[in-house]
């Protein structure tokens, strides 16, 4: 019932918090995640700049992870489409 990371983009906010492929995301900021549902959902209410702790199992072992969500490409253009 979690959501497991396959793989994440060099040099993205992923990558620089330490989050490696395989890596089971189970909680963000003590909420629970059950699904990659609750984890976008969780992503999509944060801004540029806010930082979230992600509670990890890396094999099997709990490890928390700081990620600062950073802007993207794909949330430039997101925010372009919206205003135009």
């Amino acid at each position: 019932p979690y959501t497991t990371l396959f793989r994440s983009a060099q040099d993205s906010a992923a990558a620089n918090a330490g989050i490696q492929p395989g890596d089971l995301i189970v909680g963000i900021d003590g909420e629970a995640v059950h699904n990659v549902a609750d984890l976008h959902r969780r992503i999509d209410f944060a801004h540029v700049g806010d930082v979230l702790a992600l509670s990890l199992l890396r094999e099997g072992r709990p490890v928390t992870a700081k990620v600062k969500i950073e802007v993207t490409r794909s949330s430039q253009r997101q925010e372009s489409r919206q205003w135009n």
